[in-house]
């Protein structure tokens, strides 16, 4: 048997390293797999910062075309995924990230929002001034990703498909339709 281990970065992590599910959503597929970051980087925070890289890489991943009816998935060993083509990613349960806001803030509600990425609904809830609106919310932001909550995520086209349950997902406001509910 060969040993692969040189090859495969989750096998051969530095002391400082650490390896996090995360899915991320694109126009047309959707991958899974582990991205690697420094320890003390939060990773589902990594494309809110302004030092974005142009890829996210993924190890030990699985894609799946989202067009149409779903097919089996791919595997790749790594996959480096261009950020431009990203509309929306969060931490693979049961991985969650810590909330990131305090919820003793006064005039903030939490507004119920549908967001499409790619193929999928997101049914959350996103945090927002009770002075504004959603879409003056979406046209102001600074961050090319803005952060949602309480997230339920489903593939409308493939009712059989269990729903994904996030506490926060991260999507490109830019390349989703959000819309307000209720």
């Amino acid at each position: 048997m060969t040993d692969n281990s040189s090859q495969n970065p989750l096998a051969n992590l530095a002391p400082d390293d650490k390896a996090t599910p995360m899915m991320v959503y694109s126009p047309n597929r959707l991958s899974w797999g582990h991205i690697i970051t420094k320890e003390g980087i939060l990773p589902g925070r990594i494309l809110l910062s302004a030092t974005m890289p142009e890829y996210i890489s993924l190890f030990n991943v699985q894609t799946l075309a989202t067009q149409g009816t779903l097919s089996k998935p791919v595997k790749f060993t790594e996959l480096h995924i261009p950020v431009l083509d990203i509309a929306g990613y969060h931490l693979m349960p049961p991985a969650e990230d810590a909330i990131n806001y305090d919820p003793t803030a006064p005039n903030r509600i939490m507004l119920p929002i549908i967001a499409h990425v790619g193929a999928f609904n997101f049914n959350a809830e996103v945090r927002i001034s009770t002075q504004t609106t959603l879409q003056r919310f979406l046209g102001n932001a600074k961050s090319e990703f803005i952060s949602i909550y309480n997230a339920e995520v489903r593939h409308p086209g493939n009712p059989n498909m269990n729903p994904i349950n996030v506490t926060i997902a991260y999507i490109r406001r830019t390349l989703v339709a959000v819309g307000a509910v209720g």
